[in-house]
């Protein structure tokens, strides 16, 4: 979804351009090496690292030198490097550094110590940054002596890499989606600014794999609106809105304000869809346009909480089932058909079937041994499509594809293991550990699911503590001085509590069910770094 398409590319270099090529790669930017098996260091790489190393001890040594000592902690002045071959430009940072060293005993202006502080600051900078990009090459053996330096750029950055690299770019191939689940090829997230916002709370799980579908377009979509339903009131909406745009323009918490931000938006808008404001009801301009059930307005009582939890668990069943599906998905693109047609597709056949069945026991008054006779009409069908959809025949509906899914589960590891031509004993094995797996699978379902209880649970309480604040209102001024010191810590409380419970619903719900977070992140070679600059690189 927002995986970058990659291009492996090789490039070959003699020992003449091998410095020149180097230089090329790093200036491009958008170049990240591979690490596979089979490459292999290369000695002038090795030397070309041991004195990009040496340059800034040296340059180190200089700055705290008796010399220096003055101007150490006055701001220095970013130094501008021209690299076209790498070679050369560390021969010419090595007599740099030895000019220095000889005459820097002779300054005793104050303006020139600046101005060789300021150099030496940008001589150690970039040595380290040149260290780093050398040690990260390895090169395959090239033709006619020379060396092939293997790594990836993004599909779309292929025509400009080839302008820059020329007649030294000798391969270039596509690395498809499907099946490339080596470790060494690295994921480039390419999200726009708004769904970027959320990638960290998936990368901190990890890097998805090349082949794995991104989920951070969904996170940015759900992760609000989950917030959004769980802290819903127009009023706090405001406040987080106005204190996002605080802290992402005037304090250095950029990221925090701009989550803030999202959160505010999206706890204002469902505020405003319920009708409340700081626990205060009012009508909805979006009566019309959006009508809600009176269960999901600011005016719901205890007899609606049935219908809440109802809501609640049919969200959590389209965001697992969303899960599982995408499961399979990555299954499929990473070629494991077995896996996808053994475990992937009958775990989400089994949760889609049993989360019906299991409506219809409720519609039972919880005695499933009526599942199979009852006329009385499925809850979840009765209250949200208005069908009198027979609880018996809801149950016959779904029951063949539960005992169908079941079996594919409990029994299919078994003959995989058949199939495979594997040990009597070892099918034994996996025949036991698909039916634990099998038997634990409805009871994860259950706890699953009901897990998502909470968003009607925190709607709830947020609704209650609100209205209940509201109440000092009446006491005229002064009420409303009461109101918005109570609501104040309300806030900071409630929406600590609804974060961490939004997270939870998405790391340990729903991320878990396909994030495998094993994957490379796409870093390029690159010269940057504070107290230097680089204008132009051949």
């Amino acid at each position: 979804m927002a995986v970058a398409r990659l291009t492996r590319v090789r490039v070959a270099a003699t020992s003449e351009t091998l410095g020149r090529v180097v230089a090329a790669l790093v200036a491009f930017g958008g170049f990240h090496p591979s690490r596979r098996e089979g490459l292999v260091q290369e000695i002038r790489l090795i030397l070309w690292a041991s004195r990009a190393q040496s340059v800034y001890g040296s340059a180190t040594e200089l700055l705290r030198s008796e010399s220096l000592k003055a101007v150490a902690a006055e701001p220095r002045t970013p130094i501008d490097f021209t690299i076209d071959d790498l070679e050369g430009f560390l021969g010419d940072l090595e007599g740099d550094l030895a000019f220095l060293t000889r005459n820097l005993p002779l300054v005793r202006d104050d303006d020139d110590r600046r101005s060789i502080a300021s150099l030496l600051n940008g001589m150690q900078a970039v040595s380290l940054a040149v260290f780093h990009a050398v040690s990260r090459l390895l090169v395959l053996p090239g033709p006619g002596g020379g060396v092939l330096l293997e790594g990836f750029v993004p599909s779309r950055s292929l025509a400009a890499f080839r302008d820059r690299l020329g007649a030294a770019v000798v391969e270039a191939e596509p690395m498809r989606r499907r099946g490339q689940d080596d470790p060494y090829v690295p994921t480039l997230l390419v999200n726009p600014r708004a769904i970027a916002l959320f990638e960290r709370l998936t990368l901190d799980r990890g890097i998805p794999r090349y082949s794995e579908i991104d989920p951070t377009p969904i996170v940015a979509l759900v992760f609000p609106l989950f917030f959004g339903i769980m802290f819903g009131d127009l009023g706090h909406g405001v406040t987080l809105l106005a204190v996002g745009l605080y802290l992402a323009y005037r304090t250095r918490y950029v990221y925090w304000g701009q989550l803030i931000l999202a959160f505010g938006i999206a706890s204002g808008l469902v505020g405003l869809l319920r009708g409340v404001f700081f626990g205060v009801t009012f009508r909805t301009p979006l009566a019309h346009l959006f009508p809600i059930p009176p269960a999901l307005s600011a005016e719901l009582t205890f007899a609606y909480l049935p219908l809440l939890l109802e809501v609640a668990v049919l969200i959590g069943t389209l965001h697992l089932a969303s899960a599982y599906t995408i499961a399979i998905l990555n299954q499929w693109r990473s070629r494991r058909y077995r896996e996808a047609a053994l475990s992937g597709i009958p775990t989400l056949v089994l949760y889609a079937s049993l989360v019906p069945f299991g409506f219809a026991v409720l519609g039972t008054g919880l005695r499933p041994w009526l599942v199979l006779t009852s006329q009385a009409p499925t809850p979840f069908f009765l209250d949200f499509l208005e069908l009198r959809l027979p609880v018996a025949a809801v149950a016959e509906a779904t029951l063949p594809w539960i005992v169908g899914a079941f079996a594919v589960l409990v029994f299919g590891p078994l003959v995989e293991a058949l199939w495979l031509r594997r040990s009597r004993s070892g099918g034994r094995a996996r025949a036991w550990n698909g039916l634990l797996s099998g038997v634990a699978r409805p009871l994860d379902f259950v706890l699953n699911t009901l897990s998502y209880v909470r968003l009607a649970a925190l709607l709830v309480a947020n609704t209650l503590l609100t209205g209940l604040i509201a109440r000092a209102l009446v006491l005229g001024p002064a009420g409303v001085v009461v109101a918005a010191l109570l609501n104040l810590p309300l806030m900071a409380m409630e929406g600590l509590i609804v974060y961490l419970q939004d997270m939870r619903l998405h790391w340990l719900e729903w991320l878990s069910k396909f994030y495998s977070g094993t994957g490379t992140a796409f870093e390029p070679l690159a010269l940057e770094g504070v107290g230097f600059r680089v204008l132009s690189a051949g």
